[in-house]
């Protein structure tokens, strides 16, 4: 009772102790420390300033608020998980001084050097409120010194010696200035006197615009906080940081000289990847001089960043950095780049950004910046993927955006707002801001429903900067934009109709140019507007200023020549419509109200419509309304009044004229005849073309044609071509918001088709394909397709195959032109094109000639008279094609028609992302052979055994493939790559399919039933759900810290299944460099390891299961290759495979006395990894198995899984590695581990021998062993190959067989020999063997684990001859073992020492495997290892340690053994890995540390203080 007493006493004394706030002065007292820990339970007081090279807290650092001036040194701060440092409360603020100072010298593995931060910790640091910036209320003129807030704002909280900014307003410089007084005026205002005067005016007012009043004020920012945070090197930085959860609170602090140049994710202030945190801010903060970056928001969800100042934060202010942050509130932050040429923050030369944001689903409300390249950035083009962990994941130039008002830009360097490519859509996410449906993503829904959500852009003010806008965007609108002295008011040239075919595109806005204070950028304003086929809207608009250049510019940079095939576009056919818009507060100036194409636009496709008396707006029009403005070139539209040059000499037409676009493949040029375009000479001007006289060219940009017409007209198009074309006219816009428009339209395109006839009637628009069925030949009844001639083999294409009627092939005698294609085509029809007509003159008539692969030319025969031949081929085969004649003339193009050859029971798409096997030898492309190609391929593959698809790779060779296709497979499109697949063959059935993520941890198995599953935070960091829908463009990712984490994922699919193949798709780096995969039958049975990766093997990778049954798959992350979590984008079961190989003729063995051979005719063979499989062939004899591999490839090996009691020959020679060039060697087997760690033999190639020796075509192995090795047995074989042209070994692209000789011993006629090594007699307890079968093999695994100190730990884990060092030192201190028997792994560790728990410490777990047959003396072998582990002296494994990493390469290192080997985990397993039951005796419990540990604690410290404590108590 006494003794039950004192445990309770002191476990309440330590609890008690521990929950004490410990006073950093007195812990000084008793003991100082350098590196100095807080442990978990614990808090610090600091009351005292403390100057400590780094300073880790696991507990709670709290700063004493009642003590001015305090000052806390270090090299970093480090928060561990659980951790808090706190400067005030929110409720409680620091309103004293308080700095931080980060001096570096020392490194951090995470997070680096000079740092204030951690990983799923707390940072909460709350200085003084303070007014953070406030508007100039009255303009500056140079000379001044004194100055006043807007709204007579009493600055609170600013003193005399404050630095404040002052923003520039006239391009210049933004002024530092320091406060010399503040005086309270007899007018009730505050006077602020500056230490200097202003050198620039700074505008401060009312300013008259074009005879509107328009208010500017400059923003003065306060640059000073009572919390300071700083470092000892100005030039160096810092950064703080809160990563992977937790919490991060910083508000009213001044980080000065912090970012660290040019190192990525070392931030001003940083939240990483922290999830949802709505109590997560960064408020009322000053920073001031940034090398990179002030605020980034990453990866984190709900945050609040409000009433910031950041002073030249270089190159980007505030950064939201994945694209798939969410929700999180941008508010009444100020940032000022104080160069407003737009190159003081840039670094590197990448453009400098106020903000830089990826993923628009944010609130952005009163922000202002000054100054930048691009004041706010959202790079839709340049990020269209996002980047980082959420790159593939999101697709942020389509996400919606959040609230966007009030925000300010000015004096920008090229944009202020520009929102480059942002096209708004309903894209489904979850809550972490991944995509979950991809497809929603794209511009339609499935039903064809345009995808796009409205977004609003509200109450935006612009003002000196070069460009506001963007180059392309659609759904958003503007309202109540103000644009003032931008060089172009709108920058915009793409865009489309709304979704809801209602809102106008900009609207309640204004665009001046004019004079603010003493400054002016712009005198008038310029709406450069988009182009294409749509209706863009404007609605109550209003323009002053001087109209000094164009006003409203439509088709800006559309349809460019240069981009074109030096055709101007002609699909740039916007319909602008102007509603209420204003132009009468221009005055002046020789410019345009409205130009058709600008910045080299297209001129001759826009068209501008007014419904109201927008154009009367301007004194003396006489435009009325309803009227349509159309290009000036159109000289067709003779009932069209001629306008004069400030109307961009328009035709204006008193009736509607809308678009016409007909979309398809380039058929050359089509005529359009009706209203406008009769009896019309054609302007051949480059910007025309021909088009006022209805010559529609190809917009090869838009895939498209276009024009303008008459409503309520008809038209007839006319086309040479054959391919479809979908027709447009007008917009359904016009009919949801405007009259309605009528066209009836006539669509031929050669004598050969009927015209296709539309009326739009009531509809407004039309939208319809006109479509005919192909040319039919009169020798075939099948349809057939126009062939590209990307078909050739040629880089180059004869100007008479490319495509463009418009080009000529000229001749002058005799000539011959050919063209070889890269496969075979079946060519029913040949349509030429002669130039001028046909009118050439001709000594030979032409001819066409064409071959197959194999065969000789054929000849047709044509006359050359006529301008168009069509020639009738009956679906010829044909490899080569020639057109040869003798004459004068030129021909411009010739068309076949027909397909690509393929033979039947063949399918073809492009090269597949995840390829099969080789089998069998290449086939190899000889230069300049026609006959070879794709249907050769074919007949090979027919002709070899197994074969079951080609890839096939142009003027290269193909590859037969050990792969069924069922043609729908993810794939990737590739001109000269295809895959062909035989039609008949069954592919192995994926067994994923409807499968359910269970749970994802890192703690314990947990099972959620279907209609609950769900995803702990600890290891699914996105939905799990991704990992399992068939698309790599979804992912699973964990979110675990640390290379050790662990994360694992567990899919069930219903019911037990055998699995044959698991095939792994990792996203980008974030892999597990090792992992396991295990199964389980039910929930209530132990996991079992099916397979351990001990290195990366690359992705996708395919793992061989060999038919392992199981209802539940766990993939397990042993180490991963980063320290952030785990990314799977893909994990598929497939069903064992279902194709048996026919062995190849067997190859007699043994003596001339020996029974002849059995013929075994078919084997097993599985497929696991994408390297080649071998050719396999066996013969039996009396007693005698031989097993002939053959690769073809070069520098091979082989290993088969036996033991060493199983070899034959007296020194175990059992294989001959031969090459086809005659050389030869003898190798002997040595012990290694196969691929899932367990025993086996490999060859080690003779004296003087080197893989690189067999440089022949094929690599052969034989091996010979008694049949009773294989009694009843499957035996497991495999072949790798060198890499090429490195001569290392590729284990990871090995090929693997498995052997199952049951029914061929059956076969035998004669008996099987008797076992060399027969089994020995069972051990108690122990299974017996049956004579004649193999022994058991049985492997004693005994494990332990030390650990080291080292002088650099971090990088002793991380090199490789570290690990190799350890083993071989282990090996060497223990009789009986070898290096490849020991596994070690090594992690960074914490041990209690010298006064503080230091980092530094490396744990060594290790693992020794030793395999027997003699089950009666696997106890005592395992016994014996752990005997020899517990031996192990502390001395001398450090000196062999150190000595044997030193001589595998690695680097001198000064290594100690701090915990010695101290105990063992004993294990008995069956050869597959799994445990061995009954044991022959009971495993005993694992010490996890040792009591030594303390024994050199100072007793000065206060962990020895508390021990003697707690000893007096027991005491008592």
């Amino acid at each position: 009772m006494c003794q039950k007493s004192i445990v309770l006493l002191l476990q309440i004394f330590i609890q008690h102790c521990a929950s004490q706030e410990q006073s950093w002065a007195a812990l000084q007292q008793s003991a100082q420390c350098t590196d100095c820990l807080i442990p978990v339970g614990q808090t610090w007081l600091l009351d005292v300033s403390a100057n400590v090279r780094t300073l880790t807290i696991e507990g709670t650092l709290r700063w004493d608020t009642t003590k001015n001036g305090l000052v806390l040194t270090a090299g970093y701060v480090l928060v561990e998980p659980g951790g808090r440092f706190e400067i005030g409360t929110e409720s409680n603020p620091m309103r004293l001084r308080a700095v931080i100072t980060l001096t570096g010298g020392v490194s951090h593995p995470a997070f680096g050097t000079r740092f204030l931060g951690g990983s799923e910790g707390t940072v909460a640091i709350h200085g003084k409120p303070k007014l953070a910036w406030g508007l100039l209320g009255k303009s500056l003129t140079s000379g001044d010194s004194t100055l006043e807030l807007q709204n007579y704002v009493q600055p609170a909280g600013w003193e005399v010696g404050d630095r404040i900014g002052i923003a520039t307003t006239s391009r210049g410089s933004s002024a530092v200035r320091t406060i010399s007084g503040i005086r309270s005026l007899s007018d009730g205002t505050t006077a602020i006197d500056l230490d200097k005067p202003v050198t620039s005016d700074h505008a401060g007012g009312i300013f008259d615009i074009g005879g509107k009043n328009f208010e500017i004020r400059t923003e003065i920012v306060n640059l000073e906080r009572n919390i300071i945070l700083n470092t000892s090197n100005a030039s160096e930085g810092y950064h703080t940081i809160m990563a992977n959860g937790g919490l991060y609170q910083l508000t009213y602090a001044l980080l000065e000289n912090c970012g660290q140049d040019r190192t990525l994710g070392k931030y001003c202030a940083h939240m990483h990847l922290i999830g949802q945190c709505p109590s997560c801010r960064v408020e009322g903060n000053a920073i001031f001089q940034s090398e990179n970056v002030g605020i980034t928001v990453h990866g984190t969800h709900r945050a609040l960043i409000a009433r910031n100042t950041l002073f030249n934060a270089r190159p980007v202010g505030i950064y939201v950095e994945d694209g798939n942050e969410m929700n999180n509130t941008f508010e009444e932050n100020v940032v000022i780049c104080s160069d407003a040429s737009g190159l003081g923050c840039q670094k590197d030369g990448l453009n400098s950004g106020g903000f830089y944001v990826i993923g628009m689903t944010n609130d952005f409300f009163r922000n202002r910046v000054v100054g930048y390249t691009n004041c706010f950035y959202t790079p839709g083009g340049a990020k269209g993927n996002g980047q980082g962990v959420a790159q593939n994941r999101v697709c942020p130039k389509h996400l919606p955006y959040g609230k966007f008002q009030g925000n300010v830009n000015h004096e920008c360097g090229h944009f202020g707002l520009y929102v480059d490519n942002q096209f708004p859509r309903q894209v489904v996410r979850d809550e972490n801001g991944y995509v979950a449906d991809r497809r929603s993503c794209e511009a339609t829904k499935a039903n064809g429903e345009d995808n796009g959500q409205l977004c609003v852009i509200e109450d935006q003010l612009e003002y000196n900067n070069l460009r506001s806008g963007q180059y392309s965007s659609g759904d958003i609108q503007y309202l109540r934009l103000t644009s003032i002295s931008v060089d172009s008011s709108m920058y915009w040239k793409a865009s489309k109709n709304f979704a809801d075919l209602a809102t106008s595109h900009v609207k309640d806005s204004i665009f001046a140019g004019g004079r603010i204070g003493s400054y002016q950028f712009r005198a008038g304003p310029s709406f450069l507007g988009p182009a294409g086929p749509f209706t863009f809207v404007m609605e109550n608009v209003s323009f002053y200023g001087t109209r000094d250049g164009v006003v409203i510019g439509a088709g800006q940079h559309c349809g460019l020549a240069s981009l074109n095939n030096g055709v101007p576009g002609s699909c740039c056919s916007a319909q602008y419509v102007l509603k209420i818009v204003n132009f009468s507060g221009l005055t002046g100036g020789g410019g345009k109200y409205i130009q058709f194409g600008v910045s080299g636009g297209d001129a001759v496709a826009p068209t501008f419509t007014s419904f109201d008396s927008s154009f009367e707006s301007v004194s003396g029009s006489t435009i009325p309304a309803g009227a349509t403005l159309v290009s000036g070139y159109l000289d067709g539209f003779k009932d069209c009044s001629k306008l004069g040059p400030e109307w961009d000499d328009a035709r204006m037409c008193r009736y509607p004229v809308r678009r016409l676009n007909l979309y398809g493949d380039n058929q050359g040029s089509l005529t359009l005849s009706g209203p406008g375009y009769e009896g019309v000479v054609p302007n051949m001007d480059a910007k025309v073309l021909g088009r006022n006289a209805g010559t529609l060219t190809f917009d090869g940009f838009k895939k498209c044609y276009g024009a303008v017409v008459k409503v309520g007209s008809r038209y007839n198009v006319s086309s040479p071509g054959y391919g479809d074309l979908k027709v447009e006219f007008s917009d359904p816009v016009m009919g949801a918001r405007f009259p309605t428009d009528v066209l009836e339209l006539e669509v031929q395109t050669d004598q050969l088709k009927p015209a296709c006839r539309f009326v739009s009637g009531s509809k407004t628009s039309i939208e319809a394909t006109c479509s005919w069925h192909p040319f039919k030949s009169a020798g075939s009844s099948s349809n057939v397709n126009a062939i590209a001639f990307n078909e050739a083999t040629t880089q180059s294409l004869p100007t008479w195959a490319d495509g463009d009627r418009k080009t000529n092939f000229a001749f002058n005698g005799n000539f011959v032109e050919t063209l070889t294609f890269w496969r075979s085509l079946n060519v029913s029809t040949a349509e030429v094109l002669w130039n001028n007509g046909g009118s050439s003159t001709w000594n030979k008539p032409p001819s066409i000639r064409y071959r197959s692969a194999s065969g000789n030319w054929s000849v047709v025969r044509m006359q050359g008279s006529s301008g168009r031949g069509l020639l009738d081929l009956g679906g010829a085969l044909m490899k080569q094609f020639q057109v040869t004649g003798d004459g004068i003339g030129g021909l411009l193009e010739v068309i076949l028609y027909g397909s690509v050859a393929i033979r039947a029971n063949w399918a073809d798409m492009p090269k597949l992302a995840k390829e099969g096997d080789d089998i069998g030898s290449a086939f190899w492309y000889a230069s300049g052979a026609v006959a070879f190609d794709h249907v050769s391929c074919m007949e090979r593959c027919e002709q070899t055994e197994n074969c079951m698809s080609i890839t096939f790779i142009q003027n290269y060779g193909c590859w037969l493939k050990r792969m069924c296709v069922r043609g729908d497979e993810e794939n990737t499109n590739d001109a000269i790559r295809r895959t062909y697949y035989r039609t008949d063959c069954v592919p192995p059935k994926k067994i994923l399919r409807g499968a359910q993520v269970i749970f994802t941890t890192r703690s314990a198995d947990y099972y959620a039933s279907a209609a609950s599953a769900s995803f702990e935070a600890g290891g699914g960091g996105f939905s799990a759900a991704n990992a399992i829908d068939g698309q790599t463009s979804t992912s699973w990712m964990s979110q675990g810290s640390g290379r050790n984490a662990g994360d694992w994922l567990v899919v069930e699919w219903g019911d037990a299944l055998a699995v044959g193949a698991v095939v792994i798709e990792w996203c980008n780096q974030f892999h597990a460099s090792k992992y396991s995969l295990l199964m389980k039958s039910s929930a209530k049975e132990d996991w079992t390891y099916v397979l351990n990766m001990t290195e990366y093997p690359g992705s996708p990778w395919e793992h061989d299961l060999n038919g392992t049954t199981g209802r539940f798959l766990k993939l397990l992350g042993v180490q991963h290759a980063t320290p952030h979590g785990l990314c799977v984008s893909e994990i598929a079961a497939y069903e064992p495979a279902q194709t048996t190989l026919v062995a190849e003729p067997g190859r007699v063995v043994g003596s001339a006395t020996d029974t002849p051979a059995v013929a075994f005719n078919s084997q097993s063979w599985v497929r696991t990894s994408a390297g080649r499989h071998p050719n396999i062939s066996v013969a039996v004899a009396a007693g005698f198995v031989g097993i002939r591999l053959e690769v073809a490839r070069t520098n091979c090996w082989a290993s088969v899984g036996v033991s060493a009691s199983e070899m034959m020959g007296p020194n175990g020679e059992f294989l001959v590695g031969e090459c086809a060039g005659g050389h030869a060697t003898t190798s002997r087997f040595d012990r290694k581990q196969d691929f899932n760690g367990r025993p086996a033999l490999s060859m080690t190639l003779g004296s003087g021998e080197h893989v690189g020796n067999c440089t022949a075509s094929v690599s052969a192995f034989e091996l010979v062993v008694a049949s009773s090795w294989f009694s009843g047995h499957s035996k497991l074989l495999w072949a790798h190959c060198a890499r090429p042209n490195t001569g290392s070994l590729n284990y990871h692209g090995s090929s693997f067989g498995k052997l199952d000789f049951t029914p061929l011993l059956a076969a035998a006629t004669a008996p099987p020999t008797p076992s060399p090594h027969p089994s020995p007699a069972p051990a108690p307890g122990m299974p017996s063997t049956s004579p004649g079968t193999a022994p058991t093999l049985l492997v004693a695994a005994v494990s332990s684990r030390m650990t080291l100190a080292v002088n650099n730990p971090a990088a002793f884990v991380a090199d490789p001859a570290s690990k190799a060092g350890i083993e071989k030192s282990i090996a060497d201190g223990i009789s009986g073992v070898t290096p490849d028997m020991v596994n070690a792994t090594l992690s960074l560790s914490r041990r209690l020492s010298e006064r503080k728990l230091q980092s530094g410490s490396v744990q060594v777990n290790f693992t020794i495997t030793q395999s027997t047959t003699d089950v009666s003396s696997v106890s005592n072998l395992a016994q014996s290892l752990a005997t020899g582990i517990s031996n192990l002296s502390s001395g001398g494994l450090a000196t062999t340690i150190a000595s044997n990493i030193q001589a595998l390469g690695g680097p001198a290192v000064t290594v100690s053994v701090a915990s010695p080997p101290a105990a063992a985990i004993v294990e008995v397993l069956n050869y597959d890995g799994s445990v061995y039951t009954p044991t022959p005796f009971p495993s005993p419990v694992p010490i996890i540390g040792s009591t030594s540990d303390f024994a050199t604690i100072d007793k000065g410290s206060p962990f020895r203080r508390l021990f003697l404590v707690a000893f007096l108590c027991l005491m008592v």
